[in-house]
């Protein structure tokens, strides 16, 4: 089946061969979910995706409408739909059932930017793990606090014990944080929202620092986000506890604060590298 999520772009039942996508709505690029339909495939037919299943119309889904794709294992891809993909800038999450992510393919950072080139002269620092796990700390700080501000704003006071719960568990025990039992497509999710904005900042899933220890910038960003959205269906209490469709609703209702925090997250930890590299030049 097609996760239905809201205003996202996904398989319509047609009478005709070969259904288009034409809602004059759409103006910007959203994600695209493929999910488990037997026999499934994308091909690519000039500037568009072309997916088919059985029992299903044919439906082109246009590259320049496509920001990102989750997609499940059983989609079978053809080589030429996914290099258009990868030449668009658009990052493919691929999922499975049961422990939801098997993989992603991410587009090349073709030419360092010079954030590129600062984060990894960064990581030639013995002392760059220190620096990084502050910084990491203080992100989750901010985080809470924004949330708390937020749930203030509306009139809910947020009391002193949970807030020291929360900080325990999330900013010193690193607790990873739970979305829902059913939440695999919502990580997914996620996970392909932060890999597009790391590309689009000209950064790498992926970096090695002194000593070759990794720096897993995506991972970390997802996290973050994961906290992010937890806090906001912690806040709505028993509210929280529904299927994985309507969370991906409340996901998708709340994209563009995540998309927010994840500019902000790397613009800060961005100027943060700017400024320890200047101090020690």
């Amino acid at each position: 089946m097609i996760m239905e999520t809201v205003r996202e772009t996904v398989f319509r039942s047609s009478p005709t061969a070969r259904a288009v996508i034409t809602d004059p709505d759409i103006v910007v690029r959203r994600p695209l979910y493929l999910g488990l339909a037997r026999g499934a495939s994308v091909d690519l037919d000039g500037p568009a995706l072309l997916v088919r299943a059985p029992g299903r119309a044919a439906v082109r889904y246009p590259l320049g409408r496509v920001s990102r794709i989750i997609s499940h294992i059983g989609v079978q891809w053809c080589s030429s739909a996914l290099a258009a993909c990868l030449e668009r800038g658009i990052p493919i999450i691929i999922t499975r059932p049961g422990d939801g992510l098997l993989g992603h393919v991410l587009p090349a950072v073709r030419a360092p930017a010079w954030v590129d080139c600062d984060l990894q002269e960064f990581l030639d620092r013995p002392d760059w793990r220190d620096h990084y796990a502050n910084w990491l700390r203080a992100e989750r700080m901010r985080i809470l606090a924004e949330w708390r501000r937020r749930r203030v704003a509306q009139g809910t006071q947020v009391p002193e014990e949970t807030l020291r719960e929360l900080k325990r568990r999330y900013l010193y025990l690193e607790e990873l944080p739970e979305i829902s039992a059913v939440g695999e497509w919502v990580i997914a999710a996620i996970r392909a929202l932060a890999a597009e904005q790391l590309h689009k900042a000209g950064l790498r899933a992926v970096y090695w620092g002194f000593g070759g220890e990794m720096l897993g910038l995506l991972e970390d960003l997802v996290l973050l986000l994961r906290f992010m959205l937890h806090l906001e269906l912690y806040g709505l209490g028993e509210a929280a506890r529904f299927d994985a469709p309507a969370i991906l609703r409340v996901f998708h209702a709340f994209s563009n604060a995540m998309t927010g925090c994840c500019q902000g997250v790397m613009g800060r930890l961005l100027r943060r590298v700017r400024t320890l590299l200047e101090e020690w030049h």
